[in-house]
């Protein structure tokens, strides 16, 4: 059952187009079990509030949770992200994606300690920013915003990255090293990596073959 409070949304991002894998990786079966209900099954756990950010609602019709289009088509994880925040009732939501199949209770709960006044919320593993497991508030719709409007100097270079944009705001990094079982944020990119990734998990193994997945962004912790 869910106990946080009301002020946060649980987002699952199902828009990717899967090219790596060759196929949708939420609907792949890891221990009998398909990604994608791994996933819901553990965001019940934490949050009274889901939401589902798709294209294909059609697809994942028996999860029985509600679902909202992207905001912005076929940009990818910076247009789920910025689809969820946009579309969240909630001040807050935390954003994951619909193929890690290790996603853990404790480690979004974790999170979820660490908003204080921050706007955003990312785990640091291996100093490479999950950006596809962190909490954002709604006062980053309008940086992302500016970041993605077209340039009246020089181009996307003078505009800098996201990152750049979003340390404009509260930010915090939370070392993962803080995590209980910082491994289970995995996410998957080959077929290769289904069956390893079980492997590894049933004998208490880290598999170094599949990737973390997120934006590699150096930002430093601050308010």
């Amino acid at each position: 059952m869910s106990s946080t409070p009301q002020a946060i949304t649980g987002v699952i991002l199902a828009g990717g187009q899967s090219s790596r894998m060759g196929q949708n990786k939420a609907l792949m079966s890891l221990g009998g079990k398909r990604l994608v209900d791994r996933v819901v099954e553990v965001m019940r756990e934490v949050f009274r509030d889901l939401l589902m950010v798709t294209n294909t609602p059609e697809v994942y019709a028996d999860l029985g949770i509600p679902m909202v289009r992207d905001v912005w088509p076929e940009k990818g994880s910076l247009g789920g992200v910025y689809s969820a925040i946009y579309h969240v009732i909630t001040p807050y939501c935390l954003v994951v994606a619909c193929d890690m199949p290790f996603l853990n209770a404790a480690v979004l709960r974790y999170l979820i300690t660490q908003m204080a006044d921050y706007d955003v919320i990312i785990p640091d593993v291996l100093d490479e920013l999950q950006t596809l497991h962190a909490i954002y508030s709604k006062a980053c719709l309008q940086p992302i915003e500016n970041f993605r409007r077209p340039s009246n100097a020089c181009g996307p270079a003078a505009r800098g990255s996201l990152a750049d944009t979003l340390n404009i705001l509260a930010f915090c990094r939370v070392d993962a090293h803080h995590f209980p079982l910082r491994d289970k944020l995995w996410d998957l990119d080959h077929q290769s990596c289904l069956g390893r990734s079980w492997l590894h998990r049933r004998r208490g193994r880290r598999t170094a073959h599949c990737r973390l997945g997120f934006d590699n962004a150096k930002i430093n912790s601050h308010r």
